[in-house]
């Protein structure tokens, strides 16, 4: 294996909103999440692949969900490529919400030697609030809470 390039994309804003996705055999949909992070990177070769790397930092401010899901999307395509669950049981709302970090990994097959568009989202196992990069409400730890994106093209 061998890196051709590396692309990322970083945030750390504060962004909530109140969303969600089926917990059932259904694929995630676009639009259907809060978008944390989109990047472009432009393959050198189409028979290589793209290793995506995502790390987010998310809180579900209420109790009304088992999972969050976070999901990676390609291009405009309606349906995730791939999806990563965090599962979170107990009732935590005294708390004013769980934070934590959920991280999905993905090969990608490259089908054409064009630019390529990914779109990390991120909701919740039914319709509630959902904040990245902070606590219940606000943002947390001064903006040093960065949501992640690492795309790297490689040779396999």
């Amino acid at each position: 294996m061998s890196v051709v390039q590396i692309q990322y994309a970083q945030n750390n804003e504060f962004k909530s909103k109140k969303c969600g996705y089926s917990w059932d055999d259904s694929v995630p949909n676009l639009g259907g999440g809060l978008e944390v992070l989109k990047l472009s990177i432009d393959p050198v070769n189409r028979n290589n692949k793209l290793l995506v790397q995502a790390s987010i930092h998310v809180v579900e401010e209420t109790n009304t969900s088992d999972h969050i899901i976070v999901a990676l999307f390609k291009d405009n395509d309606l349906g995730a490529v791939a999806t990563a669950v965090e599962e979170v049981y107990e009732d935590y709302s005294q708390y004013g919400g769980l934070t934590t970090t959920v991280n999905l990994t993905h090969v990608l097959d490259l089908e054409h030697q064009r630019p390529v568009t990914l779109t990390i989202e991120v909701g919740l196992s039914g319709e509630g609030k959902i904040n990245i990069n902070g606590g219940a409400g606000s943002r947390k730890l001064g903006g040093s809470l960065h949501s992640t994106l690492v795309v790297t093209e490689f040779t396999p």
